[in-house]
């Protein structure tokens, strides 16, 4: 097992059920597997909030996905150091604040990757956190 952790966005996580994607899919559960992963309650709400509202699933079927999701991440509850943290981060490079939000939670988890398909690849955040997009290869 890989010892770097791993912060993943919403757009990875929500790829994982992506069967209209399957090399993404495949990207998304394989990176799932990696039992690295860290995700904060933001990235739950967000990934509820499509599964409902783009995918149409119910809300019962989302529950158990998150269900069968949790064991194979660490998961984070924001705090106020966290908000203090993303609004100089959005202020510095520019992202939205729910992005910012993102990844201010990978850092004060300590994650070295912050995986995600709409955020800067290749940049390095604070000389701690680098932003990969996991999909470059995926088509």
């Amino acid at each position: 097992m890989n010892e770097d952790k791993i912060f993943i966005d919403t757009n990875v996580l929500t790829y994982a059920y992506s069967v209209d994607e399957p090399n993404k899919m495949g990207k998304a559960i394989e990176i799932l597997d990696s039992g690295n992963v860290t995700i904060s309650i933001q990235v739950l709400r967000e990934f509820f909030n499509v599964r409902f509202k783009k995918f149409k699933s119910s809300s019962d079927k989302i529950i158990k996905e998150i269900d069968k999701l949790l064991p194979m991440c660490e998961l984070i509850e924001e705090h106020l150091e966290v908000l203090k943290l993303a609004a100089k981060l959005k202020e510095k490079y520019k992202y939205s604040f729910y992005d910012s939000l993102i990844i201010s939670s990978a850092l004060t988890s300590k994650c070295k990757y912050l995986y995600s398909e709409d955020m800067q690849d290749g940049q390095t955040i604070e000389g701690k956190l680098k932003i990969i997009n996991p999909f470059v290869d995926t088509t």
